[in-house]
């Protein structure tokens, strides 16, 4: 599951450089990148996705040292998405996939189930 990471701050030369080189060295695999520049502002603006294992904090710790001073970091782990399950009279397949939810066999979360007959619902 990805990883995202937010930022924030004064633009400059070389921050795209700056910040997939920390990633790099952290042997993290970048899957996406969105960047934006204000020019009226002067504004710098990254979205970037990765892949792979680290020390949130120490990324965090990372990536201010590099960055304009009062740059904003925020790095949002990866989340289970949230499902709802609409099922009518067949019992299998919800049954199937609630022990599955149980067992934390899934990519994502189960948060409710709608039937339209009274049998699951």
């Amino acid at each position: 599951m990805e990883t995202v990471i937010k930022i924030a701050c004064q633009d400059e030369k070389g921050l795209v450089h700056k910040i997939t080189g920390i990633l790099y060295d952290k042997l993290l695999n970048v899957t996406r990148t969105n960047e934006f520049v204000d020019e009226a502002f002067n504004q710098f603006f990254m979205r970037i996705s990765y892949v792979g294992n680290c020390e949130i904090n120490a990324l965090q710790a990372e990536l201010f040292a590099v960055l304009p001073q009062n740059a904003q970091v925020e790095i949002i782990p990866p989340a289970l998405k949230r499902v709802v399950l609409l099922v009518t009279k067949e019992h299998h397949c919800l049954g199937d996939l609630l022990i599955r939810s149980q067992f934390q066999d899934l990519p994502f979360r189960i948060e409710a189930v709608i039937g339209n007959h009274a049998t699951l619902a």
